[in-house]
């Protein structure tokens, strides 16, 4: 779909307009700001993940998929957290995730 430079060229004023709004700017910043938070989360899970999978590696040998599936489900940080400190003292990785 073509449509005329005058035509975008007005469209996109009234758009500049708004974007120099306090109010728009404000709205803004706050979406940025939650979405800053979930990728901040996101990329802890996901770090969290990884430690325990690393360790488990070297304690039980590598993980099955199951194992993998169960851990990538987990979404609470503090229990995933917890996950690292037990890793160091179960016999296995069904050990591990019994408690989970």
């Amino acid at each position: 779909m073509r449509y005329e430079n005058d035509l975008i060229e007005s469209l996109l004023g009234g758009t500049l307009q708004m974007e120099e709004s306090t109010f728009y700017r404000a709205i803004l910043a706050r979406g940025e700001a939650k979405g800053e938070a979930r990728g901040e989360v996101k990329g802890r899970l996901a770090e969290v993940r990884a430690i325990i999978l690393r360790q488990g590696n070297t304690r039980f040998g590598p993980a099955p998929a199951t194992i993998v599936t169960t851990l990538t489900a987990i979404t609470d940080l503090t229990r995933l957290e917890e996950l690292t400190d037990r890793v160091l003292i179960v016999g296995s990785w069904d050990e591990l995730l019994g408690h989970a």
